[in-house]
């Protein structure tokens, strides 16, 4: 499965791309928000095989993609939607991006053109995700994307010697369609941050108004398509990228 937008390739995980995942889920500033203190290979082996067993299961329920540079081909994340069975019509929204690659709207980017396959493809009722709620920038997705605030968890994660609070986040099949076409909710910048996963710095008022992501605009009948858990006392590491804040944000 591929899922292209105008800056990225959103594809399928291959045993290959292990090395990069762990690059990235190495970074201090990608686990910040995550109880583990340090990736080994083994954790970042470990992940990747999940998703390609996900890729596997028939009916598929899971999808968790790399996030890819159209340009170079470089992995430079991850974003998925993950149904609880084959049958359910709610699912989880997750993502994470490296580090080096925050405030460039990357992570607006991948997690728009993800929510569409949910509720275009997929044909979802509901979408929703959570974050920690220090995770300022990973909320700002959230919003950004057209999701809406649903309530706070008080600390219902304990890790790194504190309890963190959660943030609940969603959106219904009907309020997606209704979002104005090229709205910020459905890909703008509006001068914020790129809520990569971890606190990403802000990109520039003029790099978002030049980035008008088609892929995240209202569905067109033109348009095709190619065809966890934040547990915060868990350190599975198949629960890497679907994890603090999604998406665990990690």
């Amino acid at each position: 499965m591929i899922i292209p937008t105008p800056r990225l390739v959103l594809r399928e995980f291959t045993v290959e791309d292990w090395p990069a995942v762990l690059a990235y889920q190495s970074s201090p500033q990608y686990l910040r928000y995550y109880p583990a203190v340090r990736r080994t290979p083994r954790d970042a082996r470990t992940f990747v095989a999940l998703c390609i067993a996900w890729q596997r299961a028939s009916p598929r329920s899971k999808y968790q993609l790399a996030i890819t540079l159209r340009d170079d081909g470089r992995l430079i994340g991850n974003v998925g939607i993950r149904k609880p069975s084959p049958e359910a019509t709610v699912a989880e929204l997750g993502y994470e991006l490296a580090p080096a690659q925050w405030g460039q709207s990357y992570a607006t980017e991948a997690a728009s053109a993800m929510l569409r396959f949910a509720f275009e493809h997929l044909a979802l009722r509901r979408v929703h995700a959570h974050c920690i709620a220090e995770n300022v920038a990973s909320a700002r997705v959230l919003k950004r994307i057209g999701m809406r605030f649903e309530g706070r968890l008080r600390e219902d994660q304990w890790f790194k010697g504190r309890w963190w609070d959660t943030l609940l986040y969603g959106i219904l099949d009907r309020e997606w369609r209704a979002l104005p076409e090229g709205d910020t909710a459905q890909g703008g910048c509006a001068g914020s941050a790129d809520g990569a996963p971890i606190g990403a710095d802000s990109g520039s008022s003029a790099q978002c108004r030049a980035t008008r992501f088609a892929a995240h605009r209202r569905p067109s009948a033109r348009m095709t398509w190619n065809r966890r858990r934040c547990d915060g006392g868990t350190t599975d590491p198949r629960d890497a990228a679907v994890g603090p804040a999604a998406l665990c944000p990690r």
